[in-house]
């Protein structure tokens, strides 16, 4: 391997560490264990590897890979990227949820595993993106792509949130909707991108959809943190804080 591989894996983990020490910050009241946050990143980096394996199984067959006309996109970027990396990158939670129970004892905790396995997840295309088409994607992938994967995976991990704590009547058709909502938001984004809509009405719309999609993530985030067992008044994020680390 080329020196600028190592240039890229390296940029791509600095990006990821940024993103899980942001993580971890908003876990305030009762903060996860550095060892099980990058134990569920590390799954993260493996989780396109079942992509790869879902396209060998059954999506070469069922879908056109090369897509034409706006239908057809919409079709691939719903069912074709949303749904197969949504359920992968959710996986290393379902794994750390049966696996390790005892880690999960308040609500943000899901969101956050949620978020770190896609930002592992992330991490891993990354790298792909910046060996194929240079470092001028780094601003790009690092803020809007991770942010992305990190929203969209949040939102089946608040589906197991509802699932496990609201207990509703309907609790397996609820998280299959809000695993719906994800595979959805996540081809939306993707479909505005990848369909030859005039510009920059492809790029607005994806961009706006990013917008909503990072703004329900701000409101899970808050709903589960009030929601902690461990709540005290006492505790508060510092937002100067978190900007400063991040910007």
């Amino acid at each position: 391997m080329d020196t600028v591989f190592y240039l890229n894996a390296f940029s791509a983990l600095l990006v990821s560490a940024v993103w899980l020490y942001y993580l971890r910050n908003l876990d305030i009241f009762e903060p996860e264990k550095w060892s099980d946050i990058l134990l569920v990143f590390a799954m993260g980096i493996f989780t396109p590897q079942l992509v790869y394996l879902s396209h060998h199984l059954y999506l070469d067959a069922l879908f056109n890979q090369s897509p034409r006309g706006h239908w057809e996109v919409l079709v691939h970027s719903v069912f074709v990227i949303g749904f197969v990396e949504e359920y992968s990158k959710f996986i290393p939670v379902i794994i750390i949820f049966i696996f390790k129970r005892k880690v999960i004892n308040e609500s943000i905790d899901i969101l956050l595993y949620s978020s770190a396995s896609a930002i592992g997840f992330a991490a891993f295309e990354n790298v792909m993106y910046f060996q194929l088409y240079g470092f001028e994607l780094f601003l790009w992938r690092s803020l809007l792509c991770v942010m992305g994967h990190m929203a969209d995976t949040a939102l089946i991990g608040y589906g197991l949130v509802l699932f496990i704590y609201k207990k509703p009547r309907n609790k397996w058709l609820t998280l299959f909707k809000y695993f719906a909502f994800a595979a959805i938001a996540h081809g939306l984004y993707d479909f505005f991108l990848l369909t030859d809509l005039p510009s920059p009405l492809g790029f607005l719309l994806s961009l706006g959809s990013y917008l909503v999609m990072i703004e329900m993530w701000s409101v899970m985030v808050n709903i589960c943190l009030n929601n902690s067992p461990f709540y005290t008044v006492d505790l508060k994020i510092n937002p100067s804080r978190i900007q400063r680390l991040l910007f």
